[in-house]
């Protein structure tokens, strides 16, 4: 079997292009991902795909008969074949956080706030408190762990986000020395 973690990550047309190319790979061109079981986990609570659109938004737009750019029975399209592997995946939904000690004061605070960060219907989810705990990260705290360094970053917004993430980007290649590409086009999903 095949586990792909972190799905929030991706986008629909990924989740296409394995289906496709599990088929092609197990010599199984009708059988869904070349008959291979296939495991999806993840948080869509967590961080969607970079520059790109969630593939559950995906899943609303196609059963709410909006238009969605892909040939009719989309076999043809990695989208397509994307919104049909989704459908046919079984939801399993974990409903008790596992990765914290319930008897540790400090981790049963932990899952609190991020039960509450979770909560899609306030309109600041995340609380005051923890906003208020947070430190900037210090001279000394590079000096005693350069991880600190590249360390995830909150934001509260997307345009914080994408800013963030792009100094982080360049930083990242001039402390490593290390080459930054750029597309000069937009890659886009082609027909088969």
């Amino acid at each position: 079997g095949l586990i792909i973690d972190e799905v929030s990550f991706n986008e629909t047309s990924v989740f296409g292009q394995v289906d496709q190319r599990l088929r092609a790979l197990l010599g199984e061109p009708n059988v869904m991902c070349g008959g291979l079981p296939i495991v999806l986990c993840g948080d869509n609570f967590q961080k969607g795909p970079p520059q790109g659109v969630p593939w559950y938004q995906v899943l609303v737009k196609d059963a709410a008969s909006e238009k969605i750019e892909r040939l009719n029975d989309g076999t043809r399209c990695a989208v397509g074949r994307g919104i049909a592997l989704l459908k046919s995946a079984r939801c399993v939904e974990l409903k008790r956080l596992m990765r914290v000690d319930a008897d540790d004061p400090e981790a049963a605070a932990f899952t609190t706030v991020q039960l509450q960060m979770r909560n899609t219907r306030a309109e600041r989810p995340v609380p005051e408190e923890l906003i208020r705990r947070l430190q900037p990260v210090s001279a000394e705290d590079l000096r005693v762990d350069d991880e600190w360094l590249f360390a995830p970053i909150g934001v509260l917004s997307s345009i914080e986000q994408d800013a963030i993430n792009f100094a982080q980007l360049m930083a990242f290649a001039q402390y490593f020395n290390l080459p930054l590409f750029k597309w000069k086009l937009p890659m886009v999903d082609a027909p088969d």
